[in-house]
């Protein structure tokens, strides 16, 4: 930097440290935005490996059941009063809820 005045050379040093903060910033956001897809896969692993454990208790209980005449009974006698929903319930065979009365 030869020749170069004093103010020239604060200019420039001022110049690369902005141009550095640039940098430190771009950096940053890049990392965020890494940091928010890494969050989303983990999201959706953790999704796909409940469904997976459900769908095998599922499988499980359901070739329980099959062997066990009683437990069926049980498990059918809980299903009616934990499914809610009527497309639900018509998956296991159990009739409609009956409908709520108006409230006043």
């Amino acid at each position: 930097m030869p020749g170069m005045s004093l103010q020239e050379r604060i200019d420039a040093a001022g110049e690369r440290a902005a141009a550095a903060a640039e940098k430190v910033k771009q950096l940053k956001e890049r990392q965020r935005m890494i940091e928010m897809k890494l969050e989303k896969a983990k999201r959706k692993a953790d999704r796909s490996a409940e469904t997976r454990r459900k769908i095998l208790l599922g499988a499980w209980a359901m070739r329980f059941m099959d062997g066990n005449p009683k437990s069926r009974e049980n498990v059918m006698a809980g299903l009616d009063k934990f499914l809610s929903r009527e497309d639900d319930r018509a998956l296991f065979g159990l009739p409609p809820l009956p409908a709520s009365p108006p409230e006043a």
